[in-house]
């Protein structure tokens, strides 16, 4: 058929160009860079060892910062590492680097994991107000070892809020399954720290379709592509307090391979 009918052609799959492919390329072998990943102060690793404490607790000293573990579980996601995996990991790149920093095991690592709390991953430096995408997408998550397998995939319910204009993630939340998208959209702008541009309960409806170019929310969508593809479908930790770390990670690498570079594209057919 040599003319497609009107009702055809959002079928058709459009052609784009990169113009700054130059830049974009390099941005692509950066992420793959450890020095991306992993904070270098004069030759020696930065933040690694925790503090000594100051008043005398009981328990044991900490031996590793929050930045360390963080670190460790930045680089199992970043190239596809267990938690054993990244350990050698990390092992093996010190005695390369001659450094004589410990390591800690993957059991510390998932241990405390969990603790880090609320990892940023967002700094909205200018202050400027953000015209927001919001949209929630499915993660799913080990089972443990059941004799019968569920019927229905178990998951959890990864709500990302996206900045229109940079495609950066500038909120994040990770519920169940069973969470209702609606209820979380003001705990997502609670923790915008700024102005934001439009919501539609000021303008209403239609005329916020029409105003703030409604299709557009593709972005987000395409976020969560990037998300799944770098990061993974899945999660890998069993308890919900590490799991929710463990997305907020995911969205500070976005965030950070976002920053290093990002195709800027015209369609040409």
């Amino acid at each position: 058929m040599s003319v497609f009918k009107r009702s055809q052609r959002k079928y058709v799959k459009k052609a784009y160009r990169v113009r700054n492919w130059r830049e974009y390329e390099a941005g692509l072998r950066d992420s793959g860079s450890l020095t991306v990943w992993i904070s270098l102060t004069d030759g020696k690793l930065a933040n690694w060892d925790a503090p000594r404490s100051k008043t005398r607790k009981p328990g044991r000293q900490r031996k590793y910062s929050n930045h360390a573990i963080e670190t460790a579980v930045t680089l199992g996601l970043v190239f596809g590492l267990a938690s054993r995996q990244a350990e050698g990991f990390l092992r093996s790149l010190l005695d390369l680097l001659n450094l004589d920093n410990e390591v800690p095991d993957h059991t510390t690592i998932s241990r405390r994991k969990a603790k880090l709390g609320k990892v940023t991953f967002y700094e909205n430096e200018h202050k400027a107000p953000v015209h927001i995408l919001i949209d929630s997408s499915g993660l799913a998550v080990h089972v443990s070892q059941l004799r019968r397998p569920p019927k229905s995939r178990d998951y959890r319910k990864l709500h990302l809020c996206v900045d229109e204009q940079t495609g950066e993630v500038v909120a994040c939340e990770l519920t169940s399954k069973r969470t209702r998208d609606s209820s979380r959209v003001a705990s997502l702008v609670a923790q915008i720290d700024g102005p934001i541009l439009s919501t539609r309960a000021r303008v209403g409806k239609r005329r916020w379709h029409i105003d703030s170019g409604y299709s557009k929310r593709s972005k987000v969508e395409t976020t969560f592509h990037r998300y799944k593809a770098v990061v993974g479908s899945a999660m890998r930790a069993r308890g919900l307090a590490a799991q929710r770390v463990e997305a907020r990670i995911g969205c500070k690498i976005l965030n950070t391979m976002m920053a290093l570079g990002m195709p800027d594209g015209e369609m040409i057919g």
